[in-house]
């Protein structure tokens, strides 16, 4: 199509094209390489595709983040019991890609734990719950500040903050965004 149509720049939106690596299909097809196409190959992708490498890269690099663990089915027993460990909320999040809809933020443990094991068990969230990362809470507001760069010169774009939660006073479960505002004040 790209070719087809004679487009000349591709601007990827979607996380899951990137994840799977439609800038390495480019880069690689003779046909398509002259065309320019903005987003990171799929290695860069999995800062955005796998919440367990991003925490692993943070940690590598120092860059602060909340203290989390990540658990499987074969772990779910070790995961309910450091639910116990910690206090509430409880933040839970899906590894993979789920739209902005692989949160649970609870103050219950009891509740926590249902999750944790519908997530790793029951496929709450299909494939992408395959993992999960239970998370320390922090409490403050949530900004996203995107960076456009080829490798050696970068331009840092305006903030957002995005807005996820169903209701007022962000207490019910995520949208995967009831919208943005920029700049953030």
């Amino acid at each position: 199509l790209v070719l087809s149509e004679k487009i000349a720049l591709v601007l990827v939106g979607p996380e899951d094209p990137l994840v799977k690596g439609i800038v390495d299909y480019f880069k690689a097809d003779k046909s398509l390489k002259k065309i320019k196409i903005i987003g990171p190959d799929s290695n860069g992708a999995k800062l955005e595709g796998s919440k367990d490498f991003s925490k692993a890269f943070m940690q590598k690099y120092g860059i602060p983040t909340a203290f989390s663990e990540t658990f499987t089915r074969d772990s779910l027993n070790e995961g309910l019991s450091y639910l116990e460990k910690n206090n509430g909320p409880y933040v839970l999040k899906a590894d993979g890609l789920a739209a902005g809809k692989g949160v649970i933020i609870t103050e219950d443990l009891a509740e926590a734990k249902t999750e944790l094991t519908a997530m790793l068990t029951d496929g709450k969230f299909g494939s992408t719950g395959d993992k999960v990362l239970v998370e320390q809470f922090l409490n403050g507001i949530e900004l996203s500040v995107f960076v456009l760069t080829d490798g050696k010169n970068y331009l840092i774009l305006p903030e957002a903050k995005d807005y996820k939660r169903i209701g007022e006073g962000d207490k019910c479960l995520n949208t995967g965004g009831m919208g943005a505002v920029s700049p953030v004040s």
